[in-house]
């Protein structure tokens, strides 16, 4: 998601693109930048194309990123909470948008790290540690993504008793490549039936899923020299062109 600084009223102020109401407003234009650049990297995973697992925060986990980012507002600068990383956090879960795994795991070490601010003196007065742990989602947050980063280990764990280094990454990368099929789908208002027939708004997304495939079956070329137990699997290169027939 883009974003930009402009100067509104005597200050510098980050928006996101194509809205008029900033984010975040500051004095000095170098702590504007360092929001925008902190906004910047805790969103990145936005772009499906970018990182093929994101899920979207539960109406609870916004709820709550929205409760802090409200009392953080009504509080005086000196009561102010979390970081500028944390904060650019709470806009995201507040506004639901898409969060990757990768980040649900720095959701989990930064609950782990803090857990110990719920005694702190100033929690039932929602000061700043309150406000941080609710920004990151609260409890709810930790929950969630415990939850779906408990499935994702035991998903690798299955897997890596099975498979190679070497098969797991073509095993990821088909399924990024599936994930991005249906998602053209959709977008092209896919009504859900089969059909032999595809229409000419189909030739150039179809193109696109077939070389994207294409790419991951020719990728296995680049195994012939691997040792033994490092090469892809008969198991996992068949189905691999088993996919890219089906393209």
């Amino acid at each position: 998601m883009p974003y930009q600084v402009m100067e509104q009223d005597g200050q510098f102020c980050v928006f996101k693109e194509g809205t008029m109401t900033p984010l975040e407003c500051y004095d000095d234009r170098d702590d504007a930048q360092a929001y925008y650049t902190a906004l910047t990297i805790a969103t990145a995973d936005e772009d499906y194309k970018a990182e093929s697992d994101t899920h979207i925060p539960p109406e609870a986990v916004a709820d709550n990123a929205r409760m802090a980012l409200e009392v953080r507002d009504s509080k005086p600068p000196s009561e102010q909470g979390m970081t500028l990383v944390g904060l650019a956090r709470a806009r995201q879960l507040a506004e639901r948008r898409p969060v990757s795994v990768a980040t649900l795991r720095r959701m989990l070490s930064y609950f782990a790290r803090h857990e110990v601010d719920k005694e702190g003196a100033t929690w039932d007065e929602q000061g700043k540690g309150w406000q941080a742990w609710m920004g990151w989602g609260g409890d709810e947050g930790r929950d969630w993504a415990q939850a779906i980063i408990d499935e994702e280990d035991e998903m690798e764990a299955k897997a890596s008793r099975r498979h190679s280094e070497a098969d797991m990454k073509l095993i990821r990368a088909m399924r990024k490549q599936l994930k991005m099929m249906l998602h053209i789908c959709v977008e092209l208002g896919d009504d859900g039936y089969d059909d032999e027939e595809h229409g000419e708004e189909y030739a150039e997304e179809q193109l696109e899923m077939e070389q994207g495939i294409a790419e991951v079956v020719d990728a296995l070329d680049s195994t012939r020299t691997m040792k033994s137990e490092e090469a892809v699997s008969d198991e996992v290169k068949a189905f691999a062109r088993k996919l890219m027939g089906a393209s």
